[in-house]
């Protein structure tokens, strides 16, 4: 089954989204902290920086494994991006608990909360579209 041109590009935006989050917050973990509405002048540390840089690894490697597969011969697949859906509704349900708990980081907790479960929209929207391709 070839998947269409359509899903592909689509694939490939989001997947660039993703890498483009993972290198920002790589190159200027504090700038991306702060965007996204973290306490950083209360909690800039060592270990918050390593932890910031982690995260933006594992965004950068999923965006750009994404990239290459929707460019590749097969085009993106269903197991990717239901991975990609995983982990945005599992970091939307972490920081909803965090913000639930008033764990000191309400502003943060709420913002990355909406943003993770509106991305999680999109690729239940992608992985539902690419399901449907396979079928037909």
């Amino acid at each position: 089954m070839a998947v269409p041109p359509e899903l592909r590009s689509d694939a490939a935006k989001l997947a660039a989204g993703r890498l483009l989050l993972g290198l920002a917050a790589f190159v200027f973990p504090g700038r991306v902290a702060r965007l996204f509405g973290f306490p950083v002048d209360d909690y800039d540390n060592g270990t918050a920086r390593a932890l910031g840089r982690l995260y933006a690894v594992r965004e950068a490697a999923l965006g750009y494994h994404l990239i290459a597969e929707a460019r590749g011969a097969r085009g993106p697949q269903p197991l990717t991006v239901g991975v990609n859906l995983t982990i945005d509704a599992v970091d939307a349900a972490m920081l909803t608990t965090a913000l639930v708990r008033r764990d000191g980081i309400d502003r943060a907790a709420g913002s990355v909360a909406v943003f993770a479960a509106v991305i999680s929209g999109l690729w239940l929207r992608l992985y539902r579209r690419l399901a449907a391709a396979e079928r037909s």
